[in-house]
């Protein structure tokens, strides 16, 4: 407390400090996400696969498919290429392309991507997002639903990390909704859309299908790296006895990781709990579960997201009885451990006593002076 004085803080600022630090993770996420165009000028996107389908005995007004769906009708396809990217807005110069002999036109297409306020010339399609979200996080920054999931998935020839938000709804009128957006997710651009609207009872009917995805692109191909680990490299059991081990994801991106077990020589059975981990954000388990007879084992877990794949190795020997522990550990493990700390603790015990005595040293009262006679 007396060096907590000198310094101007007290143990009420502490408290205070912690309070704080301790509140900070319950704030909104959404107030901490940086939302800033990915995409960069020059980055084109060509959406050569479209199909468009809609009916409806609906005429004025139109219903809410109509806008949606009837622009793409008759639509080859889609240059679409970045041309302006400020602070937090971007620019796109569409080229459309038909197949009814109508000529090319050319579209432009603004939106912010922070409040999430676009001004389409033609098409409500969100063309981009931010880039850099991830799963859990919202499109925009207030108003907006979350992206569901962050994948690796094969958009234009590549692997690459997508963002995907998808929902089905009722909508007003009887009609059943659903759509599904995936975007690049270092860029924000769009990869692919789908929507459909469907009649859900009897009268006025709106039946539609839309999709739209981008076969050739000039974004960077990117898919995140993980680590994956073991809590133990060897493990020691009984026949016939199910043991456990644990598995540890981790990840800078929240991403989806499937895994594949091989046994060598065969007999031991494994299995994986859960096998496929989704949406990794923090560092997330799967449980490896092994049972078998007498024998030694090595069993292959390999890790896979897109194109990066890590394997993990891990001994299971079993056998008729289990080798002496001491609490848990092997007997040499345990020792060397103990060793180690007993060296530690004496260091600092000597180098404390050393700081101790220099301390006392440097106050030392100076003598009482010498009277004369």
């Amino acid at each position: 407390m007396r060096t907590l004085k000198k310094t101007g803080i007290t143990a009420w600022s502490c408290i205070l400090l912690i309070a704080i630090s301790l509140l900070v993770p319950s704030v909104p996420k959404v107030l901490g996400q940086n939302y800033i165009p990915g995409a960069q000028k020059g980055q084109w996107v060509y959406y050569g696969q479209i199909s468009a389908s809609f009916q409806t005995n609906v005429i004025n007004p139109y219903p809410s498919g109509y806008y949606y769906i009837h622009p793409f009708i008759n639509v080859s396809s889609i240059n679409s290429t970045v041309t302006d990217v400020t602070q937090d807005k971007m620019t796109l110069s569409q080229v459309w392309s038909f197949n009814n002999g109508t000529s090319p036109r050319v579209i432009n297409d603004q939106g912010n991507v922070t409040s999430g306020i676009f001004q389409p010339s033609i098409a409500f399609v969100l063309w981009f997002i931010a880039g850099g979200l991830s799963a859990g996080e919202t499109v925009f920054r207030l108003a907006s639903g979350p992206i569901n999931d962050t994948i690796v998935a094969n958009y234009a020839g590549s692997l690459r990390a997508v963002n995907v938000v998808s929902c089905g709804c009722n909508v007003p009128g009887g009609q059943g909704e659903a759509r599904s957006e995936a975007w690049d997710r270092t860029s924000g651009l769009l990869l692919e859309q789908s929507y459909s609207i469907y009649t859900l009872n009897y009268g006025n009917y709106q039946n539609g299908t839309l999709d739209i995805k981008a076969t050739q692109t000039n974004i960077p191909t990117t898919n995140p790296d993980f680590t994956i680990t073991s809590s133990s490299s060897t493990v020691w059991i009984l026949p016939n006895i199910t043991s456990t081990t644990r598995l540890t994801l981790t990840a800078p991106d929240r991403l989806t990781i499937s895994f594949a077990i091989s046994v060598a020589p065969t007999g031991i059975q494994c299995s994986l709990n859960p096998n496929t981990v989704k949406v990794l954000v923090v560092p997330t388990n799967s449980t490896l579960s092994c049972i078998g007879p007498l024998g030694t084992y090595r069993v292959m877990i390999n890790a896979t997201s897109g194109l990066v794949s890590h394997p993990q190795a891990i001994i299971y020997k079993i056998v008729s009885s289990l080798p002496a522990t001491v609490f848990g550990l092997d007997p040499t493990t345990f020792f060397v451990i103990v060793g180690v700390v007993a060296v530690a603790v004496f260091s600092l015990t000597i180098l404390t006593l050393n700081t101790m005595k220099k301390h006392r040293q440097q106050n030392k009262p100076p003598p009482f002076p010498t009277i004369p006679g």
